[in-house]
């Protein structure tokens, strides 16, 4: 069985529960991508600190084409 055959197998079986027997899946997923999107926004602020620009510039000036 190859990896497409597996996902329409899979597709199938989603598609067969309910939506009580979706429910704990839903669940974990709405869990997971707000944990997701909690650690993205502090990714982002935090690769906008002061240093990472000053380790941006050095990179920079110390590439040897010289941007």
């Amino acid at each position: 069985m190859n990896v497409g055959q597996v996902g329409k197998v899979l597709g199938e079986r989603w598609k067969a529960l309910n939506a009580k027997q979706r429910e704990p899946y839903e669940g974990k997923a709405k869990t997971d991508k707000e944990r997701y999107e909690s650690e993205k926004a502090s990714y982002a602020v935090s690769s906008a600190t002061p240093r990472n620009v000053v380790q941006q510039q050095l990179i920079v000036r110390d590439c040897p084409g010289g941007r």
